[in-house]
């Protein structure tokens, strides 16, 4: 089981209001993934919460912060803590997790894991070379999301799995900052193409929730000379910024999109479609690939899409 596969069966009893078997199963699941404590840990802070156990769950968060971590402004916000809200020790905590963040924020760099093209598939190493530039969604990092889009590499393009330096709680990062975003990306673009120039024009940018939608404001504005983009659940939290950028300044070099977005992942497919139409309506096709019964995660038949939009897109 995957992590996301974790949190998918968690959420879903979740939802369905059982909150005591919910944290049973992080507890007993949740140690196999030791890389994504921060979020086991919040996880099982709320599910304690929620169920009226104000102890355990500042015991919990005394234990988390012990250990030398912290929690995000999330905690604050979350509906299950609301009996936590204004109990001195949780307020207590609440701003050394928030002392922390600073912290982490003042020491936070942006990132990048490049995969070259793979074996054979790559005929001139070090030489000119099509560029995939992915972000990964919010809340989570480019190590978790970069295997993902590796298979790309099979097919002679190189990899480069870009990381926020926007810290939203420990190894978590989001792409909220849009003016962070543009400059941090268009770093990232700089000297990638130092390193090894990209082969006729062949730039996509792509990404998950998030950094998918990002990923299309990066290419249809033209702050990356991306011919087409490979959004996985785009998140938009207003597609008007976008039409407006675009009614300012049509797309140079954008050509063509494909979008993968779940049937079941409601607010994404109607951005994918707004998106869609936006797009089309400056001549520029859009491929949506809508999965029946998924939600908003990354589908199982990846590997497949990125073929279907690696050929679409290089027409």
């Amino acid at each position: 089981m995957t992590f996301s596969e974790l949190q998918t069966e968690m959420l879903q009893v979740y939802r369905a209001g059982e909150f005591a078997a919910a944290l049973a199963l992080v507890d007993r699941k949740g140690p196999n993934y030791p890389e994504e404590a921060s979020t086991i840990a919040l996880w099982r802070v709320c599910l304690t919460a929620v169920q009226g156990q104000t102890d355990g769950a500042l015991q919990i968060m005394a234990d988390t912060l012990a250990a030398g971590s912290w929690f995000s402004e999330r905690l604050r916000n979350d509906p299950d803590v609301k009996g936590l809200q204004g109990h001195p020790e949780f307020e207590r905590m609440y701003t050394i997790c928030q002392e922390r963040q600073v912290a982490a924020q003042a020491q936070a760099k942006r990132l990048r894991l490049t995969v070259e093209p793979a074996g054979p598939a790559d005929p001139a190493p070090a030489g000119p070379a099509p560029l995939l530039m992915a972000l990964h969604g919010n809340d989570s990092n480019a190590g978790r999301e970069v295997d993902r889009w590796r298979p790309v590499a099979a097919q002679g393009w190189r990899v480069a799995m870009l990381q926020s330096a926007e810290v939203d709680a420990p190894n978590r990062f989001i792409w909220n900052d849009l003016e962070r975003v543009t400059g941090d990306v268009t770093l990232h673009h700089a000297e990638l193409i130092g390193e090894r120039p990209v082969r006729d024009g062949k730039l996509l940018v792509g990404g998950f929730s998030m950094g998918a939608g990002r990923s299309i404001w990066l290419a249809a504005t033209g702050v990356l000379p991306a011919r087409g983009f490979i959004a996985v659940g785009p998140w938009l939290a207003d597609v008007t910024p976008l039409r407006e950028a675009l009614q300012a300044k049509p797309p140079e070099h954008l050509r063509r999109g494909y979008i993968v977005v779940g049937e079941a992942d409601v607010e994404c497919l109607r951005v994918s479609r707004e998106v869609q139409s936006l797009l089309g309506d400056y001549g520029i096709p859009v491929e949506l690939e809508v999965l029946p019964g998924m939600g908003h995660v990354y589908p199982e038949t990846f590997e497949k899409s990125l073929e279907r939009a690696i050929s679409f897109l290089c027409q």
